[in-house]
């Protein structure tokens, strides 16, 4: 039986292409009344060094299931806000943890997830999907499916942030020994939760990968906890038609995170202490910090890492002030050296991370940095359009809540970093409409990196 797709001639774009009127995928689909229909994404060869998408979709499950036999770089693509609950672990990739810590982390999030929604779910809930190399490479990413409840996206997104928080503060040695910042910052990757959101299927590994010759794992069904082996349909997110619905009220409020926290601690009462990225305010809160820091290898090496990656402080003054507030007696030379050879490539975070590290390190203060992520990202911007000679006159940035800008014809969205050129006339750099200047950060000139007068860290909202 062959398989039967809503295109015959294959996989076709996502966008409407107005010179051949062909409508895309989603207007087919709502056009068509086919919405139950499962569209799925594949990695198309790579074209002027970029990986792009196509797009198609097959009626039922039978078919999906036929399509995945065969490693096809395809994604399942998530149309519907009320999806069944998934949960997407990938912070081990750089530094893969053993079968044995895995399960001991599926213990702690199933045990999370129960307290925070109120429900008894166990390992026969839930579809694993992990890397099909876990037992000789160790385990880098995995996927949890429950078919048994759906939410909302917007009530999911709320519920990994705080687990989230809940598992950095309840677990604190999971990162402690992460010397080269090779974790994410989060334990869930909470940016799953979007509209069109694609999700790599059972048996699928990515095209980029292979082309590179890299170890493109692919994810394969893990039943060593479950009494019943999952099946491939326990792996599709889409299909949530048996599962009951719960609401999650809860609003994630960083800010009333750290405000808890602080408030909510019974052994002792922390004093905040905020950061700021001028030099004096810099090093007066360094001070505030326990020896642990200064002679605990872990957390100085970490923190290091951050302040030259980020170039917060040059390395000659930061490499004296280190010995100046150390107990043990440390060799000017020698620190040098070791800060000159650290490879900063390794670093997944920076503020959010050198924050963490601070915090572990001090009984009597908590610390926060004050920055707004839209400065940083105007000062990328403006390095962009210089890069690439665009005419775009950037308006100053005062709303500091404000992350999207229309200016000449043009969209600036500070929040995702995105250029959209809304005259169509393909004036941004290799003719496209719309561009990524958040990402292209190679490109610019990485030397003397502009501090920015501080704001009131209650106008940072979380983005």
């Amino acid at each position: 039986m062959s398989i039967k797709l809503i295109r015959e001639n294959w996989w076709f774009r996502f966008a409407d292409d107005k010179k051949t009127n062909d409508k895309n995928c989603k207007s087919y689909i709502i056009d068509n009344n086919l919405q139950d229909a499962f569209i799925l994404a594949k990695d198309k060869p790579k074209w002027k060094d970029k990986y792009l998408k196509e797009y198609n979709a097959v009626i039922n499950e039978t078919h999906f299931k036929r399509l995945c036999k065969t490693d096809l770089h395809l994604y399942e693509i998530l149309i519907h806000t009320i999806r069944c609950m998934y949960f997407d672990i990938d912070c081990y990739k750089k530094r893969p943890i053993t079968e044995e810590k895995f399960v001991v982390v599926v213990d702690r999030l199933i045990e999370l997830i129960n307290n925070e929604l109120d429900v008894v779910l166990s390992y026969d809930d839930f579809a694993i999907k992990i890397n099909d190399d876990y037992e000789t490479d160790g385990v880098k990413s995995f996927h949890l499916i429950c078919k048994k409840y759906c939410m909302d996206i917007n009530h999911l997104w709320n519920l990994v942030k705080i687990i989230n928080d809940t598992y950095k503060s309840t677990y604190i040695d999971e990162f402690n020994e992460d010397l080269e910042c090779k974790l994410k910052d989060d334990l869930l990757d909470d940016a799953v939760y979007s509209k069109d959101r694609l999700m790599r299927c059972l048996g699928q590994s990515k095209r980029e990968a292979k082309d590179k010759n890299e170890n493109g794992y692919k994810f394969v069904l893990y039943n060593k906890l479950c009494k019943v082996p999952k099946l491939f349909r326990d792996t599709i997110i889409r299909n949530n038609k048996k599962a009951l619905q719960i609401t999650y009220d809860k609003k994630y409020d960083k800010k009333l995170c750290i405000k808890n926290e602080i408030e909510n601690d019974t052994s002792f009462n922390k004093k905040l202490i905020t950061i700021s990225i001028d030099k004096n305010s810099f090093m007066n809160g360094f001070k505030k910090l326990d020896e642990r820091f200064w002679d605990t290898t872990n957390n100085w090496t970490c923190a290091t890492r951050i302040i030259k990656k980020l170039d917060l402080l040059p390395m000659d003054e930061w490499n004296t002030f280190s010995i100046e507030m150390g107990t043990r007696d440390y060799d000017y030379d020698t620190n040098a050296e070791f800060i000159d050879t650290m490879d900063i490539t390794l670093i997944n975070s920076g503020y959010k991370k050198l924050t963490e590290v601070l915090n572990k390190c001090s009984n009597e203060f908590m610390f926060c940095f004050e920055y707004d992520k839209y400065f940083f990202m105007r000062e990328q911007l403006v390095k962009y359009i210089t890069h690439h000679n665009i005419n775009i006159v950037i308006p100053l940035l005062l709303d500091t809540k404000k992350s999207i800008v229309l200016t000449d014809d043009y969209e600036i969205n500070y929040a995702i970093g995105f250029i959209t050129d809304k005259s169509q006339q393909r004036r941004l750099p290799n003719n496209h409409n719309k561009v990524n200047f958040g990402t292209d950060l190679t490109l610019t000139d990485t030397q003397n990196i502009t501090l920015y007068p501080t704001i009131n860290i209650d106008n940072i909202e979380e983005i």
